[in-house]
């Protein structure tokens, strides 16, 4: 009994900062989904850490995170999963699916390389790690995604976070990221309508941040980054290769469309010849301060950014049917301006709830009618386009007749009172770095001439209906501790990488003390 009060009285210490407390034990798991599982429901708290080690691990089995946690390999190449779980369209499918009830937990998934061996052949989508739930402090950073057998990344629920310095080799016309807001609060249903009914944010930490990547794709469309069901997402400073930003808007189903972004200093070039850099089927938006390019010849991107409304040119059914019969545009004239969640809106000053059914009504008025969205129009400047020789296309431009420009886009004009959130994202400047190998530069593009928006000096009236919100405070870096308790672990046995039988409790604790935040809401 005494050796046992000694071990706990070793094996844990409690270190106070302000505004930080932390009981952290690191555990090493054998590399098996079931000992990772068995680690996550039996012994980690809120605050730990769960190991991988290196080599080849085959996971057939999930892991589900509801926990504060931290999921952490040995680094991108060193720690290598692949992904043998049956994709058979249900939420089993998804290998980690991480959902946090507690806006102020920190998760993290970092430092390993997963690649895809069983096939999602029938397009489900519903990605390789999926992050839900409220936390507002999420990261996911130091990962590869080589060939995934599905999408790489979704985010759901309401979370806000970051995506930073992984590595997305989507050759196989997977798709990097998908981002949902289908449970922002403030109308009924899960679909995004509170996402719609809220202020825009730009320039907050209320997004899915996407930054300092790099993303390898294969020229194909329809498999770039996307949002939907009120999406809010900020792409920057990361790297794509014959791969494109392209988003939803409100369509053929319940879902409404993307409600914002922000799309700046990125490099998008192409090998191939691709429609598209940035397309844009719903919300509003900054873009601004990117350069997309080819490599010589017919390839690069034939538009560097478009806009649509696939309602004016597709027949759908309800809820919002097509244009001119969508009970849900305005119909100020032949085209349905304005759309519902068309390019160029924003805050409706209706909310959509929905019915039991979960078909959208408008929550004032009862019916079937527009929620009243205010106008919010796309700002673009400072970006460089090289046109592809001897194929004209167009730097930016509205495809439907209902997006026109100088009304619903400017070309060229800095959005009013814009302020891009901190660089680099506060959550990748706290905690350990993963280290990873430095991707390799871009192929140096053949000289073209190319064209640049240049802001012009009138001043464009700022969107009626919407509001910058201040950020709030950031966490400052997490101090290191000056004294830190360590149990001596216990030998255990090497372990196998492919395990699947269902593990003893063989994990090994290793208690390091480290701050971490409180889970006061946020």
């Amino acid at each position: 009994m005494q050796k046992l009060q000694n071990f706990y009285k070793g094996a844990i210490a409690i270190l106070t900062w302000s505004g930080f407390s932390a009981f952290a034990t690191v555990y090493d798991s054998d590399g098996s989904s079931t000992n990772v599982q068995y680690i996550h429901n039996t012994l980690a708290q809120d605050g730990d850490t769960i190991t991988l080690p290196a080599g080849t691990l085959i996971w057939t089995t999930q892991v589900v995170i509801t926990k504060n946690i931290t999921l952490q390999g040995a680094g991108i190449g060193v720690t290598n999963i692949t992904d043998n779980l049956l994709k058979n369209g249900t939420g089993a499918s998804i290998l980690i699916e991480a959902t946090f009830a507690d806006a102020g937990s920190n998760p993290r998934i970092t430092g390993f390389t997963i690649s895809g061996q069983a096939q999602d052949n029938n397009n489900y989508n519903l990605g390789t790690i999926q992050v839900g739930g409220y936390s507002h402090n999420v990261r996911v950073d130091h990962v590869r995604f080589n060939l995934p057998g599905t999408g790489c990344i979704v985010t759901t629920g309401y979370t806000w976070g970051v995506i930073d310095h992984c590595d997305f080799n989507v050759t196989n016309n997977k798709q990097p990221l998908q981002v949902f807001h289908d449970a922002w609060p403030g109308a009924s249903g899960s679909f995004g309508d509170g996402s719609w009914y809220d202020q825009d944010y730009f320039g907050t930490e209320k997004f899915v941040f996407f930054e300092d990547n790099t993303v390898e794709g294969s020229g194909a469309g329809g498999v770039g980054l996307d949002a939907y069901r009120g999406g809010r997402f900020v792409v920057r400073h990361n790297i794509f290769t014959n791969n494109n930003v392209v988003f939803h808007g409100t369509e053929g189903n319940r879902d409404i469309g993307c409600r914002a972004f922000e799309i700046y200093q990125n490099t998008f070039t192409a090998n191939v010849l691709m429609a598209r850099a940035i397309g844009a089927r719903g919300g509003t938006g900054v873009v601004w301060g990117n350069t997309a390019q080819g490599l010589g010849g017919p390839t690069g991107f034939q538009d560097f950014f478009d806009m649509q409304n696939y309602r004016s040119f597709t027949t759908y059914g309800a809820p919002w049917y097509s244009v001119p019969n969508g009970p849900f545009d305005e119909n100020q004239n032949s085209t349905g301006y304005r759309c519902i969640g068309q390019v160029g809106t924003g805050k409706t000053g209706d909310a959509l709830l929905r019915d039991a059914n979960q078909m959208p009504y408008n929550g004032r008025t009862g019916t079937a009618s527009p929620p009243s969205p205010s106008t919010d129009p796309v700002y673009e400047w400072n970006d460089n386009w090289m046109p592809v020789p001897n194929n004209p296309g167009s730097f930016m431009k509205g495809e439907e007749p209902c997006i026109v420009q100088n009304r619903d886009f400017f070309i060229g004009v800095q959005k009013t009172g814009y302020a891009p959130y901190t660089y680099p994202h506060p959550l990748t400047q706290q905690g350990d770095q993963i280290p990873t190998p430095t991707p390799a530069p871009s192929p140096s593009p053949t000289a073209t001439a190319t064209v640049t928006s240049t802001p012009t000096a009138t001043e464009t009236p700022s969107p009626t209906g919407t509001a910058t919100a201040t950020p709030s405070p950031t966490s400052p870096p997490s101090p290191t501790p000056t004294a830190t308790a360590t149990q001596t672990p216990q030998p255990s046995s090497t372990p196998t990488p492919t395990a699947t039988s269902t593990p003893t409790a063989t994990a090994t604790p290793r208690h390091t003390p480290r701050p971490h935040r409180s889970h006061a809401p946020g």
